[in-house]
């Protein structure tokens, strides 16, 4: 009889065990899902809450309206705020994409960079190309940024001429150019090369200047080299001697 007993309550352990471990493995997942669903309705209001807030401080800055996606975090990690980085773009000109960042609450913009670079992109990169009269290039890249004393005049300057900015501010419109040869058209002197292009934006205008020249070298066919040239808060008369050129292999 001892031995029935012993049967029948080894049988209802094999029966009832697997089904607990069934509902228990169901209601973790239960569990994962509600959290990890709360989190994304969480990030998706968080984002929605972030977009209208810039849209509301780009309409008050500049009196236009935009629009503002691809929204994201930088340098945010373990104990580490980071930054709200989105990209925004005027609603009467799509075509000009420019950076919004929020860090702490506190909201800046490149709008009026951009518009000058899409304004100026044309001559400015024919100038460069024109200086390359040796072979053709495969990509110009051309990005304005403004810093300094013109950081709180950006609505007053959105239809302003560059070359007019350039000189009521002239230390604080800086322009990087990243640029890519074509296959086998690499100049003999690429420093010579990058000074000419360089001498060609400081009688532009520009007093902050980096030129990023990105080459795989012809006699390897392989491993490429950047080449870096820059020109840093020259003042008249001194453009030579404010010029730093360094390459370094990749």
């Amino acid at each position: 009889m001892l031995k029935n007993n012993q049967s029948r309550s080894r049988a209802t352990v094999l029966k009832v065990t697997p089904r607990k471990v069934l509902y228990t493995i169901v209601a973790l997942i239960l569990i994962i899902v509600l959290i990890v669903g709360g989190i994304y309705i969480k990030n998706i209001i968080s984002f929605e809450n972030t977009s209208a807030d810039m849209k509301n401080y780009l309409e008050n800055k500049y009196n236009e309206r935009f629009l503002v996606n691809n929204i994201r975090k930088e340098g945010s990690g373990l104990g580490v705020t980071g930054q709200t980085i989105a990209d925004g773009r005027p609603v009467n000109n799509q075509s000009v994409i420019f950076r919004i960042s929020d860090t702490d609450g506190k909201k800046g913009d490149n709008y009026v960079g951009a518009l000058w670079q899409f304004r100026n992109k044309g001559r400015l990169s024919q100038m460069i190309e024109d200086t390359f009269d040796n072979g053709k290039l495969k990509n110009v890249n051309i990005h304005l940024g403004i810093s300094g004393d013109i950081e709180n005049l950006h609505s007053s300057l959105k239809n302003e001429d560059l070359r007019e900015a350039l000189k009521k501010h002239p230390g604080s419109i800086g322009i990087t150019v990243n640029i890519e040869p074509a296959q086998g058209a690499m100049p003999k002197d690429r420093q010579d090369s990058l000074k000419k292009v360089a001498r060609h934006l400081y009688d532009f205008g520009f007093r902050n200047v980096t030129i990023v020249y990105d080459f795989i070298a012809n006699d390897t066919g392989h491993g490429s080299t950047r080449c870096i040239l820059s020109l840093e808060n020259s003042k008249s008369g001194d453009f030579a001697e404010n010029l730093e050129y360094r390459c370094t292999r990749r």
